[in-house]
């Protein structure tokens, strides 16, 4: 992506996975502690959509079109880190639960399909 690093720190975002602050400097990356309960796959994207924010602030064609070069299937991954999200606030999947969260969603005993409303973009 070809983005300075920002500074990096691990918090408590409330139901947010990641934040980028364009504060001094190189600005800086929050992440979420829930985020590293989540499948390698799944903290690299939001690694990598915060990244994106360096460029393109706010989430227009700009912003998607970056986070597309870096990492084309980000469509896939924002759409199984919203479908697990969703579970894991909702309390379907709990923090110590025995079910493995890094399941393939595939496997409908673990990740059963839930159609839902999507917010805007790609």
């Amino acid at each position: 992506m070809a983005v300075p690093e920002p500074a990096m720190e691990v918090r408590d975002l409330g139901q947010r996975w990641g934040l980028y602050a364009p504060e001094g400097g190189l600005g800086r990356m929050s992440l979420g502690w829930p985020l590293f309960r989540l499948p390698m796959h799944l903290v690299d994207y939001v690694i990598a959509h915060e990244l994106a924010h360096v460029r393109a602030p706010g989430h227009g064609a700009d912003f998607w079109r970056l986070l597309g070069l870096a990492l084309p299937e980000f469509e896939a991954r924002r759409t199984e880190l919203d479908e697990l999200g969703r579970r894991m606030w909702m309390g379907d999947i709990a923090w110590d639960s025995r079910i493995p969260v890094s399941a393939p969603p595939t496997d409908p005993a673990v990740h059963p399909c839930r159609p839902g409303p999507r917010p805007a973009g790609p």
